[in-house]
């Protein structure tokens, strides 16, 4: 369970609890490891920024779940992911979605790795931490959270958690 989990159950909490119309957006295309594109019929998001008609034809969701929207469009070439993401094209197709949407939800890379993630922050009403369970140190948790300032932060998510009671103990407990 990651990062991209913890958002698509936030936003399924969102959507199927509290009735919102939600769009979980896949940021994917920030990290240096992206690769590959959109599916090859759905627009990427250069075409989306583009041709912001051609939004619509990006989305995926389920019968199930009408109300939650999925936005993945896609890798973006190294070259261009700082300027896009400083874009007032971005701007736009994100003030775009603020007005069809109750609420959205960003899965963004690691605040500490990616300057890109915390431009996004800044359009951001709110943000929550994920960190690693014994992956992540106090004081990477500490930068993260001076680093998104001002955004306001929710709480921190304790990510990949892993017991010391052994499993002996925990079966007496119920666990």
């Amino acid at each position: 369970m990651g990062t991209s989990t913890v958002s698509q159950a936030l936003a399924t909490i969102l959507a199927q609890e509290l009735g919102r119309f939600v769009c979980w957006i896949d940021c994917s295309w920030m990290r240096p490891d992206a690769a590959g594109g959109a599916d090859g019929q759905a627009p990427d998001l250069i075409d989306i920024l583009q041709d912001h008609s051609r939004l619509s034809s990006a989305f995926t969701s389920s019968e199930q779940l009408p109300q939650l929207v999925c936005l993945a469009p896609g890798a973006v070439p190294d070259e261009s992911r700082n300027q896009i993401v400083r874009s007032p094209e971005l701007q736009e197709l994100l003030q775009i979605l603020s007005e069809e949407f109750d609420h959205l939800v960003f899965d963004v890379p690691p605040v500490l790795g990616h300057a890109n993630s915390l431009t996004l922050l800044r359009w951001a009403d709110a943000s929550l931490l994920v960190v690693k369970h014994r992956g992540t140190t106090v004081s990477e948790v500490r930068r993260s959270l001076e680093t998104m300032d001002p955004t306001p932060n929710l709480g921190v998510v304790l990510n990949q958690y892993r017991t010391r009671i052994p499993a002996g103990v925990r079966r007496l407990l119920g666990e």
